[in-house]
């Protein structure tokens, strides 16, 4: 039976075939250096618009602290502000860049037409491709 920490510790490392006998602090490594990639060069390369990759990296962590929720654009602009500032607009275009990088991808909301007509979520909820991405974009670490 698996303990909490071996849970903690598998998400932290994720489902990448060569991380996964790899120490976890080695896994997060190689991931916090594949999102750096990512804010870095492919943002840019995959619709050939010109992103600014600190603002990427603060929305990565802002849509990584709002995991599984309906967390709007906005929110998730306030969040990753910073000192060069980021609005709704450019938060929306980010997290479409990275969804075409199949980094994020929102879970259409739910309803159901078990008993009643009204819809239980209406937004959709916004997850990691791999949780281990999420706890990389945040800094998380395993201490045991």
């Amino acid at each position: 039976m698996p303990t909490p920490e071996d849970v903690v510790d598998a998400i932290c490392r994720g489902g990448w075939p060569r991380h996964l006998n790899k120490p976890v602090a080695q896994a997060q490594l190689l991931l916090r250096n594949y999102l750096g990639e990512i804010c870095r060069a492919d943002i840019s390369s995959v619709d050939g618009v010109v992103r600014d990759p600190i603002g990427v990296e603060r929305l990565t962590a802002s849509a990584s602290r709002n995991i599984a929720t309906m967390a709007s654009f906005t929110k998730l602009a306030k969040e990753a502000s910073g000192e060069r500032g980021l609005n709704r607009t450019t938060a929306t275009e980010y997290v479409r860049s990275l969804e075409r990088l199949f980094i994020v991808e929102d879970l259409p909301h739910w309803s159901t037409h078990l008993r009643s007509r009204a819809t239980l979520l209406r937004s959709p909820k916004r997850h990691f491709a791999d949780p281990s991405l999420a706890a990389a974009a945040t800094g998380a670490t395993t201490h045991h």
